[in-house]
C-alpha cells in the first residue's frame, strides 16, 4: 500500500511547488510595485486605459507599477489558501507513508 503513498505524496510536493512558485510571482510583483511607491511623487501606472494613461506622467525614467500585473486583493488570498492548502496535503501526505520507507527519503521539512 505504501507505493500508493509515495505517489500521493509526490503529487502533492509537485502541486505545493507549484502554488509556491504562483505565490513567489504574485509577491514580486507587489514587492516591485512597493519598492516603485518609495518614489511615488514620480510614479506612473502603465497599461491603464487611453483616458486614464492620459492622466499619467509622461517621464520615461518614472517608477512604473504595470497595472496589466497588479493583483486583486481576492487573487492574493486565493494564492496564499492554494499555497497553505497545498502545504497541508503535502504534510498529509509526508505522514502517511510508513515510517521504514520515510527513512529512505529525504525529508522535505513541510514544518
Amino acid at each position: 500500500m505504501f507505493p500508493d503513498a509515495v505517489v500521493r505524496f509526490q503529487k502533492a510536493m509537485e502541486a505545493m511547488m507549484d502554488a509556491e512558485a504562483q505565490a513567489e510571482e504574485l509577491m514580486d510583483v507587489l514587492h516591485s510595485a512597493g519598492q516603485a511607491a518609495t518614489y511615488w511623487k514620480r510614479l506612473v501606472v502603465t497599461n491603464l486605459s487611453p483616458a486614464e494613461s492620459a492622466k499619467c506622467s509622461a517621464d520615461p525614467t518614472a517608477p512604473q507599477i504595470d497595472a496589466t500585473r497588479w493583483p486583486t486583493a481576492s487573487q492574493i488570498a486565493a494564492v496564499l489558501h492554494e499555497w497553505r492548502e497545498a502545504k497541508t496535503e503535502a504534510r498529509n501526505a509526508w505522514s502517511a507513508i510508513p515510517d521504514e520507507v520515510r527513512k529512505s527519503m529525504k525529508d522535505p521539512r513541510l514544518g
